[in-house]
């Protein structure tokens, strides 16, 4: 999956420069048939980058290209859904407006990305059973309750969304990596539940309860920086920090805004 913040974009991962080089020439011109603006798409062995270009209206052509495996789409505002491209394994869109009606036939997808897209409604992706990585960043998501079927999910990302009740994804019992920083989550009893997740990270959110954390088992990394919390009472605060012993945490930070007249307590 291809996000800046936790993965690395695809110029990191492939590099566009090699990506051009790359390219069997064979290849681009079959793609010059159904894109029009060819200066702006990237072509490496199964992998094909779409950028800023508004001439694209459809993904249908994708199904006729078949060795089209992973599909980045940034910056393209004119885009129709249907017919979906159903070989894909790794789709990515980015700054797109397009409605998601019809992405649930997208049956061979373990890695899907809709990232700065404007989303509200995400109820259609209860039905992607077989996604392992989802990165829903950036968009105007308030209710996720659709996401507790995706059982197969091992990476979430809801980073800059409008989320308040996490309670869905204590059945998320395969996720190893958690991204809710930038939501409006007060209540992260859920996570007591997540016995193989080793990286969180959930800055600037609104948790009143530390408590569950202590009972992680595997976790790795966990960052939490300035979760403003509410209504920390000094037993509580003692509770949270004797996570700081924990051998397994390689990196670790806390910073609970308890008011805005009283001091910040630090773990680190």
């Amino acid at each position: 999956m291809y996000n800046q913040h936790c993965y690395g974009t695809i110029a990191n991962k492939y590099s566009l420069q090699r990506m051009l080089l790359e390219a069997d020439i064979n290849k681009i011109q079959e793609l010059k048939q159904y894109i029009k603006q060819v200066n702006k798409i990237y072509l490496r062995d199964e992998i094909l980058w779409i950028t800023d270009n508004d001439s694209l209206t459809s993904f249908s052509f994708v199904d006729k290209i078949k060795f089209i495996k992973i599909l980045v789409i940034i910056n393209c505002q004119n885009i129709e859904f249907f017919p979906v491209p159903t070989q894909l394994q790794e789709f990515s869109l980015q700054n797109v407006n397009v409605n998601l009606n019809g992405i649930q036939q997208m049956k061979q997808l373990t890695s899907l990305q809709i990232a700065n897209c404007q989303l509200f409604d995400i109820s259609v992706l209860n039905q992607m059973v077989n996604i392992e990585e989802l990165d829903l960043s950036m968009n105007n998501i308030e209710d996720i309750n659709c996401l507790k079927g995706l059982k197969n999910l091992t990476s979430l990302n809801l980073n800059n969304n409008q989320i308040h009740d996490i309670q869905c994804l204590r059945a998320l019992r395969k996720l190893h990596n958690l991204f809710l920083a930038h939501n409006n989550i007060v209540d992260i009893y859920a996570l007591r539940y997540l016995d193989n997740l080793f990286e969180l990270r959930m800055p600037s959110n609104y948790v009143i309860n530390m408590y569950s954390l202590k009972y992680m088992k595997n976790w790795k990394f966990l960052i939490c920086p300035e979760i403003k919390s509410k209504n920390i009472t000094f037993s509580e605060q003692s509770r949270v920090m004797k996570l700081n012993g924990r051998k397994n945490l390689q990196e670790r930070k806390f910073v609970m805004q308890i008011s805005q007249n009283q001091s910040i307590m630090q773990i680190t």
